[in-house]
């Protein structure tokens, strides 16, 4: 067993789907700046879970409640059951399920409700993450992430579900109108294991700024949810993911050149654009955030599995490519993930070696005659050490062969899982 990954991913939206225009006429705005905010966009519709032939914008409290527990039961549902076809396994195989929304509450809470719903055994861990917005997806991930490395046999489900429509407020403030143009409903659920195929989950990384604190959220006035949504989440939220992806990429070494899959949250035009000329990226690396904002609108949480899913089903990604998956949420807060394509075995291709390995090696392996008391394999080689890797560490050795440097091993790690056969005999002094 070795480092958990992301084995499947799926997605759910609901049945009734919306242009903008039929969306503005439903909020009543007559305006031309709240209008503005629908036709400038870049969104072309978006799902929600609501009736057109019956919905009034007029609904109580408890009927807002009533249609949160629908919606989010059935959509999360829907995105487990896929979720779980697609990584092969039957849903008596799921040990660990992490469930997560924003735009309701539920208690009994989610978890337990899927639970009941998909009949999971009763022996099944879980945990709900509530009230972290829209970067909750990540944060459940982290949860079902570090299950995984504790128990390296089970296997873990996330699923983040919200029903934004359920969340909306119709009174003057510009923020409400913002949200009504931008939000949706979804769920996405990503399957983690500790074996198979997909990205391994290399390394996460939470970033708050509490000076931001009040600028996204929740007001619950009279009981009824109202976002809270500051004009200044456009340059906090694009300025936090460039951070986000400079502790991730430091983390091994990595430069903005390495990485080649940009999982960003689609939270609105203006924060793709912002982060786009931050990280200094191309079109091509934010279309599929691009494509998830236009096609279904900003789903919360969800969001960012979208764009997940999004990317892996665009055939891109080959096995070594590295991957940032990084979303927003109160807080202020980034939540981020870095990941890599399974080396398959049996490839020797370029760019197996990391960029933190080749520095650390040297091109003939020259620091590595320095440091006679070399880190754990493990730990120095990341993912290189894990199944699958081996083929590529192999290769990299087979390189500097001539040089006794390269043919330096180190203690085994304290990580659990197999460790190239190099490692596994120990360093021999000569």
């Amino acid at each position: 067993m070795g480092t958990p990954r992301i084995v499947a991913v799926s997605t759910a939206t609901p049945r009734h789907r919306f242009d903008q225009a039929t969306l503005l006429r439903m909020a009543g705005y007559e305006d031309s700046r709240r209008a503005g905010f629908f036709a400038n966009s870049e969104i072309d519709g978006r799902h929600l879970y609501l009736d057109p032939e019956t919905f009034t914008p007029r609904e109580s409290v408890d009927e807002l409640s009533e249609r949160f527990r629908r919606g989010s039961i059935e959509l999360g549902a829907e995105a487990v059951r896929r979720v779980v076809e697609r990584a092969g396994w039957d849903l008596a195989d799921v040990d660990f399920l992490a469930t997560t929304t924003c735009t309701g509450r539920l208690c009994p809470s989610l978890d337990a409700h899927l639970i009941a719903e998909l009949g999971l055994k009763d022996s099944i861990q879980r945990v709900h993450v509530g009230d972290t917005g829209c970067a909750s997806a990540m944060v459940a991930l982290q949860q079902a992430h570090n299950h995984v490395r504790a128990f390296p046999r089970h296997r873990a489900v996330v699923v983040a579900v919200e029903i934004c429509s359920t969340a909306y407020f119709l009174d003057d403030r510009l923020e409400s109108a913002v949200a009504h143009a931008i939000f949706a409903d979804g769920a996405g659920a990503m399957a983690i294991a500790g074996e198979g195929d997909g990205p391994v989950i290399v390394g996460h990384q939470s970033l708050f700024r509490s000076e931001h604190l009040g600028a996204m959220g929740f007001e619950f006035p009279g009981g009824r949810p109202r976002v809270v949504l500051s004009k200044d989440v456009r340059r906090i939220g694009a300025a936090m993911m460039k951070e986000m992806a400079d502790l991730l990429m430091d983390s091994q070494g990595l430069k903005k050149e390495d990485v080649r899959h940009f999982v960003l949250h689609s939270a609105g035009r203006r924060v793709i654009e912002q982060a786009r000329r931050l990280l200094d990226l191309d079109e091509s690396q934010i279309a599929h955030s691009r494509h998830v904002l236009r096609h279904l609108g900003n789903m919360s949480s969800a969001t960012v599995v979208f764009v997940l899913e999004e990317t892996l089903r665009s055939g891109q990604p080959v096995p070594g490519d590295w991957g940032l998956m990084i979303a927003l949420g109160p807080g202020f807060a980034a939540e981020g993930a870095l990941l890599r394509d399974r080396a398959r075995p049996g490839v020797c291709g370029r760019g197996r070696a990391t960029p933190l390995v080749r520095r650390r090696l040297g091109a003939h392996g020259t620091r590595a005659r320095r440091r006679r008391d070399a880190r754990p394999t493990r730990a120095l080689l990341g993912p290189l050490a894990e199944p699958g890797g081996h083929r590529a560490l192999q290769c990299l050795l087979r390189r500097n062969t001539a040089d006794p440097a390269s043919r330096e091993g180190s203690r085994r790690g304290p990580s659990e899982g197999p460790q190239p056969d190099a490692a596994r005999r120990g360093h021999r002094r000569r």
